[in-house]
Order: structure tokens, then sequence, then C-alpha cells
């Protein structure tokens, strides 16, 4: 149960949105970090660059979020309010964990 949990993870369109997401558009690297130790704050998304995203959506939502993993996603800007305040707020629209290479 939890290896088909993890699959369905692994490779995540947005089924939300009523045109067709293409996931070959999810190219975008980044690192899930926990920042639950800053007030307000939750898991987010560190680019490459080191810019923070405060991502919301279904794919979001729906991520068994560990600290460090690898993702590339696609996104869009969603101005909101945030008490985190740590980076730009977006919808993700593409997700996909990428596997882990045991280091």
């Amino acid at each position: 149960m939890f290896a088909l949990l993890l699959t369905q993870a692994a490779f995540t369109c947005d089924k939300e949105n009523p045109e067709p997401t293409n996931c070959e558009d999810c190219t975008t690297l980044a690192t899930v970090r926990d920042l639950k130790g800053l007030d307000g704050c939750g898991y987010v998304l560190e680019l490459p660059d080191g810019k923070r995203l405060e991502p919301s959506g279904k794919l979001w939502q729906d991520l068994a979020k560990q600290d460090g993993a690898k993702v590339k996603v696609s996104y869009e800007p969603e101005p909101r309010a945030s008490i985190c305040m740590v980076g730009e707020t977006v919808k993700v629209t593409c997700l996909r964990r990428l596997q882990s290479t045991g280091n």
C-alpha cells in the first residue's frame, strides 16, 4: 500500500485543472525544507538559487513531505497573505518527487 502511494506521489499532475496539464513542463528543481521552527511556517520549497516558495494547492497538500526531499515542480504565482513570509506564495501545478540516491 505504501509503495502504491509513493508511486502515485512520485509523478502527479494537477487533476483539479480542467485543462490538460503537461507534466513535461514540471522542470523546476526544488528541495523541500522544513521551516516549522519559524513562527507561522511549515514546509516550503527552496530553489537552487536559494529563493524560497510558499506553495499551496492539492498537489502540495497531498505530498508526503520530508525535509531535504528533491522534487521538480511547475507553479504559478498565487498572491495571498502569509504569516511565514519567507518567499513568494505560489500554487503548485505539477509535482514530481525525484528518486533518492541513497547518499
